[in-house]
């Protein structure tokens, strides 16, 4: 995995792209990544203001606001956390089951069953 090149830099101006320099709010990104979907999947362009359609002239924002918060969660360390638990709960997954965990469910248990005859 690649490292941050911010955290080699020894100038206090740039300590909000360093590891650890930004504070995540993933509930801002789940919002924001809500209204991208809104609005791709809106019948219109946005341009009826009865309904409650996002105009397509706030996408550019939309998705710069997505990019701003996925990196400050990148930055704030949150998913290298969240990454640490879903490797865990695999783990933990794959060790209940010991090795494939779709083949020790028993969905290929009947067509092997049927090849060995």
């Amino acid at each position: 995995m690649k490292t941050n090149p911010a955290n080699a830099i020894k100038d206090t101006m740039w300590t909000f792209l360093m590891d650890k320099g930004q504070e995540a709010n993933p509930a801002a990104l789940k919002e924001y990544v809500y209204d991208l979907i809104g609005m791709t999947t809106q019948k219109t362009a946005g341009q009826r203001k009865a309904k409650h359609d996002i105009p397509w002239d706030e996408l550019d924002m939309t998705m710069m606001s997505i990019v701003i918060e996925a990196t400050a969660l990148v930055l704030s360390g949150r998913l290298d956390e969240l990454l640490e638990i879903a490797d865990e709960k695999y783990a933990r997954l794959e060790a209940e089951h010991l090795g494939d965990p779709v083949k020790k469910t028993g969905i290929y248990a009947e067509k092997e069953d049927s090849d060995a005859e």
